[in-house]
């Protein structure tokens, strides 16, 4: 059996919040399952091999033993849901009425119309957002009745 890098050593209050997350029906199947994988390579627990919590928990190994380095990185963070909108600049009522105001404007020389990426570009430019793909104009264009 390979040698183990990185062990898992729970405290009591540690297995105790991590059996909670297990209990809990409101918990989400994925917090579920990575509380129950670092249950199971606690040191002073079972302490099962990777291969056997990957198989009862329905991990893959690597995964497991991701969760085991980030159990002594990053605590119990690391079983928590991860946000879904990361990265992506959220536009608020007055950036998106500006770049619709943009859009109603003349497109700049050499160009017949406005493209989303130009109306990306240009909304950098004008200083109305720091970043902004050309996908968040077609979603705020699209919300907003715009073609």
């Amino acid at each position: 059996m390979p040698r183990m890098q990185h062990r898992v050593e729970l405290t009591t209050d540690d297995r105790t919040a991590l059996r909670a997350l297990v209990d809990a029906n409101a918990t989400n199947a994925r917090v579920a399952k990575r509380a129950r994988a670092l249950l199971l390579t606690d040191r002073s627990g079972p302490r099962w091999p990777d291969t056997q919590v990957a198989t009862a928990t329905g991990l893959s190994v690597r995964t497991v033993c991701r969760l085991r380095l980030g159990w002594q990185t990053r605590g119990r963070e690391v079983v928590q849901p991860r946000g879904h909108a990361r990265g992506r600049p959220k536009l608020d009522d007055e950036q998106s009425s500006r770049i619709l105001a943009l859009c109603q404007q003349n497109p700049p020389a050499g160009h017949a119309r406005w493209t989303l990426r130009l109306l990306a570009t240009r909304a950098v430019e004008l200083e109305i957002v720091p970043e902004l793909s050309y996908e968040t104009v077609r979603r705020t264009l699209k919300k907003n009745g715009s073609s």
